[in-house]
């Protein structure tokens, strides 16, 4: 299990109980962070310090009478991928548009999104285990508007791309060539796993099929 985890969470209620629920995978060492510039600073501070975070847990929107450089947890997002890209990330917030929860996954190889709702403390504990293992894992509250899975155009190109014979390392050099973004291994490996999750598929060659049958490539 990860030994480091930070939470950025606006609120100090919302900030304890995210930390209750951590607490409960005996995780050794969590701090919090109730603004981005702060998040910000203690990760750097760690990375600095050679003790580095290795997870980073945040929600999306942070209120302030005060000003600050970075404002959203999206902004913290982003500038954190830029910094320190092997940092892992998971979103948890009330958001539950699938378009923009796609959108974080794509433009910023996050790791998981967990919307908040009635099953939100299991989830979270969930997605923490499959982050741990490298897995991707998204949770939407399926009684909210906007709660199913929508797979993207690069969804489907990445499975029509298999389908024809490709591998994932060669998808990825066609994604580079075509200027298609994410285009990284360890993306398209991680949003392949995170594709067979919710088309329910065992294995690749069960996604495959299921596709076909669906009309999708």
């Amino acid at each position: 299990m990860f030994e480091k985890i930070l939470i950025a969470e606006n609120f100090s209620n919302d900030n304890f109980a995210v930390k209750k629920i951590v607490e409960e995978l005996n995780v050794s060492h969590i701090d919090q962070a109730n603004y981005c510039d702060d998040a910000i600073s203690k990760i750097r501070k760690s990375f600095s310090d050679n003790l580095p975070y290795e997870l980073l847990i945040t929600d999306l929107s942070f209120d302030s009478i005060q000003e600050h450089i970075i404002t959203s947890g999206e902004e913290l997002i982003k500038v954190v991928k830029e910094e320190f890209p092997d940092l892992k990330i998971i979103v948890f917030s009330i958001e539950n548009r699938q378009p923009v929860i796609n959108s974080f996954f794509e433009k910023y190889n996050i790791d998981a999104f967990i919307t908040r709702g009635a099953d939100c403390s299991q989830e979270l504990k969930k997605a923490i285990e499959n982050v741990y293992e490298n897995k991707i894992y998204l949770y939407t509250n399926k009684s909210q508007k906007g709660g199913l899975f929508e797979f993207t155009n690069n969804d489907l190109e990445l499975v029509r791309l298999l389908s024809v014979g490709m591998n994932v390392p060669e998808i990825s050099v066609k994604f580079k060539t075509d200027k298609v973004y994410p285009n990284s291994e360890s993306y398209l490996n991680k949003r392949l796993v995170s594709i067979r999750q919710h088309a329910g598929a065992a294995t690749t060659l069960h996604l495959l099929t299921l596709f076909s049958d669906w009309n999708l490539i």
